[in-house]
């Protein structure tokens, strides 16, 4: 073609697109011409030939002019193998049966073949199929079976006598391409090639399925399902059938819920499995009717699933086969019954599956308490609460738990309403419950509670539930109730008071706790307690200084030396010097040995030279010697805490004490380890 008519055509197609005449006249160079010599690198003609397809097709405008130029590409003997590539691969979209000769003519060249074929197979004209059918006359390799996969993937018809002689062919490729081509084409001459290999060829029984579902559809349905119903059978191999099955429930074949049935019943598990797969996803009633009358003859496998797919789709047909599962003597039937249970039937499914959580073994007590704590709805819910009233204490403990796991606003208040019950143990594990699930609106009634137990377990689960519910309100709002009802409490609620005050901490709760440690009894016993053990923050640190030095009961005395060590190691704001002061003060005020290992354990936090001294001081007393010395060498090494380097201690001071601990040790790791810090 000459390169001035095809300029002229491109000029048509740009005038086609609205460009104006003048605007066509500067175009760039012809970009056919351009693409001969086309290497992958400068896409310019590329690019320039699909802007003209594109605003061709979008204007429905003739492209003849552009396959002509494509052609004249793929013909030149010059041009480059990128070139006629691209060229091909345009005909994809735009060819006619103007191309089909260049094309064909590609089929056997190793490196075009396959873009050839692909034009060719997206082509609609009919002498495309049939440059392809012709050329398996003289092509070999994988130049041939490139050919009968695009023969197949046209589905053309005619190719199925052409392609016959190859399914029996010694190339095991090209008679696999053969056959899976002829299915692909699914026509009745098809199934009747196909239907002369053997049996147990998986390739074959593939390709019949295949050819089955395309025919199902048109006038040839009964010998489709047909078709399928064999290939679903005996003899056949076990992934065939398989995807026969799964094609006679596509197509809704008569036949399709016996043979669902006949396959759950059989040997084969695989099959057991998926058959029941698909007949738990059909919702057809009629099949669940039958697999009901058949129940018992399925094995534990095939009924865990349909129960699976069953609850999965809500098929309220179903829920007889899940209450008659719950006693299954297979876990893995009982636990999908369970589901299908909470499913299908939720308000009534509440009392069996409260059974099984109050009588069954640990894995059927859990799976029941899952499914209880997510039925759906009011009706459930209202059971739910229904049976902890009126059932027995192991069912109320059922509810309890499931009502925590629910944590609705009905299932809280029922918590609640059993907190006050009479029943000590039960009130007390409700109000464990009511720590996860009761929030502001409840607190005023936990304080309440907390005030008014009577039973040590209810005043200790009160106070839980009271600090961990008030935790997350904020201080203020949670000291407030609590400071109100102090006033006017006595003895053991008071003491319950006073320790919740001290987790909850707070200006107030503090200026409560250091009045009552300045007091007597068991009042200040709870006050010191709470200060040393809960308390959040280092403002207790005077008042357990005072009770650690002044007290007369030696047991005071040291719970209030802890409190205090702890408070100085947990103190961020105070600098390590004064901590290292401070833990040298409470080592003198130490009447055991323990608080001076709790304070020697403190001073590893504390990375300067005074807790070398401190921690060698400590050497001479055999008590405590293995800790000190432990503390030396932790001082004197390089560590990592909380993902942060903390620097050795040395100098003098760590020199010294390495030294005494060398000396001293009779552990020979220890002196080793100091020995190798120096």
């Amino acid at each position: 073609m000459k390169p001035t008519r095809t300029l002229s055509a491109v000029l048509v197609l740009a005038a086609l697109a609205g460009a104006s005449t003048a605007r066509a006249q500067s175009a760039e160079p012809n970009p056919f011409a351009r693409l001969k010599f086309y290497d992958f690198q400068a896409r310019q003609p590329v690019q320039a030939i699909q802007d003209l397809i594109q605003k061709a097709l979008v204007a429905h405008a003739p492209t003849v002019t552009i396959e002509t130029g494509l052609i004249d590409v793929i013909q030149d003997p010059q041009a480059t193998f990128a070139g006629k590539q691209e060229a091909a691969r345009f005909l994809w979209m735009i060819g006619t049966a103007r191309s089909v000769p260049a094309l064909a003519k590609l089929l056997p060249d190793e490196k075009l073949s396959n873009v050839a074929r692909y034009a060719l197979e997206r082509n609609s004209d009919p002498t495309a199929a049939a440059a392809l059918r012709a050329a398996l006359k003289t092509l070999t390799g994988v130049q041939r079976i490139g050919v009968i996969n695009s023969l197949g993937d046209r589905a053309d018809p005619l190719a199925v006598q052409v392609l016959k002689p190859f399914v029996v062919s010694s190339d095991q490729a090209l008679a696999e391409a053969a056959i899976t081509a002829i299915g692909k084409i699914g026509t009745p001459s098809a199934i009747a090639v196909l239907k002369t290999l053997p049996l147990n060829s998986v390739n074959a029984g593939e390709a019949m399925v295949r050819a089955s579902e395309r025919m199902i559809a048109g006038p040839n349905r009964a010998l489709a399902q047909t078709m399928l119903v064999s290939l679903a059978g005996p003899g056949r191999p076990t992934f065939v059938r398989s995807a026969a099955l799964r094609a006679l429930s596509m197509a809704s074949a008569p036949q399709t819920n016996r043979i669902l049935l006949e396959e759950m019943k059989g040997p084969d598990t695989y099959l057991q499995q998926v058959a029941a797969k698909i007949a738990g996803s059909r919702g057809d009633s009629a099949l669940i009717a039958l697999i009901r009358l058949n129940w018992a003859a399925l094995a534990p496998m095939p009924q865990s699933v349909l129960l699976t797919q069953f609850a999965a789709r809500r098929l309220p047909d179903a829920s007889p086969l899940a209450l008659l599962s719950l006693k299954s003597p297979d876990p893995a039937v009982r636990s999908a019954a369970m589901v299908a249970c909470g499913h299908l039937m939720a308000a009534q499914a509440v009392q069996p599956l409260l059974d099984i959580a109050a009588h069954g073994d640990g894995r059927d007590r859990d799976s029941a308490r899952e499914v209880l704590s997510n039925l759906p709805g009011p009706a459930a819910e209202s059971a739910i609460i229904t049976a902890g009233a009126a059932g027995s204490a192991e069912v109320k403990r059922e509810v309890i738990r499931v009502a925590v796991g629910r944590g609705t606003p009905a299932s809280t208040a029922w918590l609640m309403a059993t907190a006050n019950g009479s029943d000590a143990g039960l009130a007390a594990e409700a109000l464990r419950g009511l720590e996860r699930t009761a929030g502001p609106n409840e607190y005023a009634a936990l304080v309440k509670l907390l005030t008014g137990a009577t039973a040590d377990e209810v005043r200790d689960a009160s106070r839980q539930a009271v600090v961990s519910v008030g935790g997350r309100m904020g201080r203020d709002s949670a000291a407030a109730p609590l400071l109100a009802a102090y006033q006017g409490a006595q003895g053991a609620s008071k003491i319950a008071l006073l320790l919740a005050l001290g987790e909850l901490g707070g200006d107030q709760a503090l200026a409560v706790l250091t009045a009552a440690a300045a007091g007597d009894g068991e009042l200040r016993a709870a006050a010191v307690q709470s200060l040393a053990e809960t308390w959040p923050d280092s403002r207790a640190m005077p008042t357990l200084l005072t009770v650690a030095t002044s007290a007369t009961d030696k047991s005071l005395r040291v719970q209030a030396l802890r409190g205090y060590i702890r408070h100085i190691d947990q103190d961020d704001q105070l600098a390590t010097v004064e901590k290292v002061k401070r833990l040298s003060e409470a080592m003198k005020r130490a009447e055991r040995p323990e608080e001076k290992r709790q304070a020697l354990a403190a001073l590893r936090n504390c990375r300067v030279p005074e807790a070398m001294e401190l921690a060698a001081a400590q050497l001479d007393n055999p008590e405590i010697f293995s800790d000190a010395a432990g503390t030396v060498i932790y001082l004197a090494a390089k560590r990592r805490k909380d993902n942060r380097d903390q620097p050795a201690v040395t100098g003098p001071a760590a020199t010294a004490a390495l030294d005494r601990v060398i000396e001293l040790t009779k552990d020979d790791s220890q002196k080793a380890e100091a020995q190798g810090l120096k």
